[in-house]
């Protein structure tokens, strides 16, 4: 499972890795924060057990909608594991969230965790294993990336992109990583029409015969602007200016 701010994802696999199932939500916990600072700002100011029952809420979905594509009974999964930001890692858990919000951003419990079911209860028989966390804000989603890694070449550089951004350098002998704020960026965040890439999306917007062509997403009108809508292009072709004219 991939506990995104965004979206919650997940595969159902057999023993030998095959993927039997595939699906993906919106993270339930969108209402109460569209951003994992949001979030975390919430759980300070005593929300964090509702944003804890959202995700999990979501998860148990997640995971019944994984088992119903397979055609497989919940009793069948053999193991668990989740991955996710340092932040929704820890409302998962509904932690203290104060040594990731404020410097130095290091969480105390960074170490892999096992939550039982009567801990965080997902519909299934087992524990579900929490990916261990880095830092601040690079977590055990891109820890689990690097773990599947069998062979690479060092300077070799691993992007997460997702609305929270992490990126990985191999050396040769280390990992260099860090982390950005990306969601803003991606859904037009903090500007008067901005959305994310839903329908009614602006993903694309172009300049022809002085009129602005739009890219939708789906087939309604337009709603908002998500990142990429942001930036225009002109596909005009431009004259070199006339002589005795200011350019």
């Amino acid at each position: 499972l991939d506990l995104g701010t965004s979206t919650l994802a997940g595969h159902l696999t057999d023993a030998s890795g095959h993927v039997l199932a595939s699906a993906q939500r919106p993270n339930p916990q969108r209402p109460l924060g569209a951003d994992i600072i949001a979030r975390m700002q919430k759980t300070h100011e005593g929300k964090g057990g509702a944003l804890q029952s959202l995700l999990v809420d979501g998860l148990r979905e997640l995971t019944a909608e994984l088992l119903s594509l397979a055609g497989k009974p919940a009793s069948s999964v053999a193991a668990a594991a989740a991955a996710g930001n340092p932040g929704i890692s820890y409302l998962l858990r509904n932690l203290p969230v104060d040594q990731i919000l404020y410097p130095p951003h290091r969480p105390a419990e960074r170490d892999l965790t096992v939550l039982t079911t009567d801990l965080v209860d997902i519909g299934l028989p087992v524990p579900l294993q929490l990916f261990p966390l880095v830092s601040g804000f690079v977590g055990g989603d891109l820890a689990a990336f690097l773990f599947g890694l069998v062979s690479i070449e060092p300077g070799t550089v691993c992007i997460d992109i997702g609305t929270n951004g992490e990126l990985g350098l191999w050396t040769g002998s280390r990992w260099w990583v860090s982390s950005a704020a990306a969601g803003p960026a991606f859904e037009a965040g903090n500007i008067e029409c901005g959305m994310a890439a839903g329908p009614g999306a602006v993903v694309d917007v172009q300049l022809q015969d002085d009129r602005l062509q739009l890219q939708v997403v789906g087939s309604g009108p337009p709603r908002g602007l998500c990142g990429s809508g942001l930036a225009a292009r002109d596909t005009t072709k431009v004259e070199s200016p006339v002589a005795g004219v200011g350019g």
